[in-house]
């Protein structure tokens, strides 16, 4: 095209995309990438629905608490399959407000508490090395404000982990010390390539996505 990219440029890269493929084909078949096998894992589908669903009846906030890969796929989601003023929806009652944090700004936060109910707060912290420190550290400050005002046999139903278990950060022993529920995120998938995990579909689904026609979607593209 006069314009845009021409069969002539097409034909010259398809020798080196072809081996790209292949090598990209080698390493999923051997498990060192994961991203492609994602649209099929049903289990964790069932999983993430059951707690969403608990989470939409009960809570008025969503605090998403991560940084990089581990908020722009999720905000994404949330952005695109749900209603655009959702918060201003007529249904609004049965979505929670969201609230992503990537940045450990303490006037945000502070901003944050003040116009959010604790007790009517979930919390998602994501963080696959488990080791984020802007996410610990946003983490730890709400983490202990929900601890002392809601006392510790309430605070476990507040907060949702997703880490790596096999890198055994600091965030899973915390979640695993306070008995918090973990979704755990497969290790050979990086947190940019992770919207398809627990990572993105968790909030979506709270948001009110059907994640199943989601994967769908991605499983025909596959």
């Amino acid at each position: 095209t006069k314009d845009g990219v021409g069969h002539a440029e097409l034909k010259s890269i398809q020798k080196k995309a072809s081996q790209i493929h292949k090598l990209l084909s080698q390493k999923r078949r051997k498990g060192i990438i994961g991203f492609y096998d994602l649209p099929y894992d049903k289990n964790i589908v069932e999983i993430i629905k059951a707690i969403a669903h608990a989470v939409r009846r009960k809570y008025e906030y969503f605090i998403h608490i991560g940084i990089g890969g581990s908020c722009l796929g999720p905000r994404l989601l949330c952005t695109a399959l749900t209603h655009t003023f959702h918060r201003l929806h007529q249904k609004r009652h049965l979505v929670p407000r969201f609230f992503f944090l990537d940045n450990p700004d303490p006037q945000t936060v502070i901003d944050l508490l003040e116009i959010i109910n604790l007790g009517s707060t979930a919390f998602f912290v994501v963080s696959k090395s488990g080791n984020t420190d802007e996410t610990l550290a946003i983490f730890m400050i709400l983490y202990s404000r929900v601890l002392k005002r809601l006392g510790a046999c309430a605070v476990g139903e507040h907060f949702v982990v997703a880490t790596s278990p096999q890198q055994r950060g600091v965030l899973h022993t915390i979640a695993e010390k306070e008995k918090l529920r973990i979704l755990p995120l497969p290790d050979n998938v990086s947190g940019r390539f992770s919207v398809f995990t627990a990572v993105g579909l968790y909030p979506a689904a709270v948001a009110g996505a059907d994640i199943e026609q989601l994967l769908k979607g991605a499983a025909s593209m596959d």
